[in-house]
C-alpha cells in the first residue's frame, strides 16, 4: 500500500524537473512584471568542472527557455579563469544584479 512518506525514485522525480522549473521562471516573471526588485528564480547547478557547469547552464537555459544573463566569477576582463575541480554555479533569473544586491 502506497504510503505519503515513501519516498519516489530521483528517475522518478527527474522527469518533472523541467516543468517545475519553467513554471517557477513564469511566476518569477509575472511577479517581476508587477514589481522590478521581485520575481527571482534560482537554480544551482554542480559540476565537476567549469567547462562541464557552463554546458550545462547553457543546456538548461536554451532547452528551458529561461532568461539569459550574465556569468559572474568565471572571468578576469573576459578571459575565462582556470579552475581545478567542481563547481558550483548558482542561476538567477531576476536580472542583471550587482553583487550587493545577491546576497
Amino acid at each position: 500500500e502506497p504510503s505519503l512518506f515513501m519516498t519516489p525514485k530521483k528517475s522518478q522525480l527527474r522527469q518533472f524537473l523541467p516543468q517545475a522549473v519553467r513554471f517557477l521562471s513564469e511566476q518569477a516573471a509575472n511577479e517581476r512584471n508587477q514589481d522590478s526588485t521581485k520575481g527571482r528564480c534560482m537554480l544551482g547547478i554542480c559540476a565537476s568542472s567549469l567547462e562541464e557547469g557552463i554546458l550545462t547552464l547553457k543546456s538548461w537555459v536554451t532547452t528551458l527557455q529561461l532568461p539569459r544573463g550574465l556569468l559572474h566569477g568565471a572571468d578576469v576582463d573576459g578571459v575565462q579563469m582556470q579552475l581545478d575541480g567542481g563547481v558550483y554555479i548558482k542561476y538567477n533569473s531576476g536580472g542583471v544584479y550587482t553583487f550587493a544586491d545577491i546576497r
